[in-house]
């Protein structure tokens, strides 16, 4: 009796360390304070293997030999209050890439809830000019529940406006077709599935049609928030390019050292009419954007944030062509964001 049920254990822990992965809603889409550091790698070697190898169930993949090449950092935050939120109506969450913002910023807004984690669109600010992109249905990135085998094809349409007016249509198909055991270098992964993802789009504006396809492969475990490891292919020109291999590791976020050292955004004169002084503190100059929005959330103006230093800055800015009334000065930095009211009075 004891050897059946001791052979009975070993059976359900065997089943149990094979089972396949379903991603969930509450498992893998992210949450406000989520930030994932993407390290991009060298493709060399891995161009012309198989991607990720076979298909099917209790797959090895073994990606512990990749070699960084770069870095950049993907932060989550509740799109409440954000700038352009009136022109994605519905989303919840936005990310916005820091590296960009000595000339302006790009917003990307998303839509989550318990079906899916979807892209809403996204927003240039550069030079104070605003270029939008947006999908009057959500683009699907993941359909939950998605198990081995799940398999889902999503049409969309994306709207771009800018200095001309452009249609982009999307046909994504993704099989979920593998699981199985992940290495990176960050370490080994069980219960890992991968996601095949096959992209063909038509852009059209007034003067030209263009085609464009690609090709991805994605690793996802429930409970991290965000791909392990991505493969991006170009397939428009009929042969498979890799372009970009990358894997990710999450990061603690950081206490907000303006709070921590009690030294908030300050804009003196306020009311102002002509020059406004402003004074804030900084722990990482190159990831940080200081802007104007008015009270709709629209960008009136993105400072020049070139001469930013680690520690207490002291920034005067011309507010002489803004009209009277009520505005917003908003501090954007990983650590957290800071928005202070100003009003212009001459």
């Amino acid at each position: 009796m004891k050897k059946t049920v001791f052979t009975l254990l070993i059976l359900s822990v065997t089943i149990s360390a094979m089972a396949q992965p379903t991603l969930m809603a509450i498992t893998n889409n992210p949450v406000v304070g989520d930030v994932f550091q993407g390290h991009q790698c060298d493709s060399t070697g891995y161009s012309t293997m198989t991607p990720g190898g076979v298909t099917g169930a209790g797959v090895i993949w073994n990606f512990s030999s990749l070699v960084q090449t770069g870095l950049d950092t993907t932060h989550f935050y509740s799109s409440v209050g954000e700038p352009f939120i009136d022109s994605f109506p519905g989303s919840n969450f936005i990310t916005y890439n820091p590296y960009n913002s000595t000339s302006g910023i790009t917003y990307e807004y998303f839509t989550t809830d318990i079906n899916k984690f979807a892209l809403s669109g996204f927003c240039d600010s550069f030079s104070g000019y605003k270029f939008v992109a947006y999908y009057p249905r959500p683009k699907i990135l993941l359909n939950y529940p998605s198990t081995y085998n799940s398999v889902f094809v999503d049409t969309t349409i994306s709207l771009v406006l800018g200095n001309s007016y452009s249609k982009n249509i999307n046909i994504d198909s993704v099989n979920c077709d593998a699981y199985g055991t992940l290495t990176i270098p960050t370490g080994t992964y069980t219960n890992v599935l991968r996601i095949h993802w096959t992209s063909h789009s038509t852009d059209s504006n007034t003067t030209s049609v263009n085609y464009s396809s690609s090709e991805s492969y994605l690793w996802f475990t429930p409970g991290f928030h965000y791909p392990l490891l991505t493969l991006a292919y170009d397939t428009a020109f009929g042969s498979k390019y890799l372009s970009n291999i990358s894997y990710f590791s999450q990061m603690a976020a950081r206490v907000n050292e303006i709070n921590k050292n009690e030294i908030s955004l300050q804009a003196i004169p306020n009311p102002a009419n002509s020059l406004l002084n402003i004074q804030f503190n900084l722990i990482d100059k190159n990831i940080a954007t200081l802007s104007i929005t008015d009270l709709m959330g629209e960008n009136i103006a993105v400072i020049d944030n070139s001469h930013l230093q680690e520690g207490i800055n002291n920034i005067s800015y011309s507010v002489a062509d803004l009209p009277n009334g009520m505005y917003f000065l908003n501090l954007k930095t990983p650590t957290g964001n800071v928005s202070k009211k100003i009003v212009v009075n001459r």
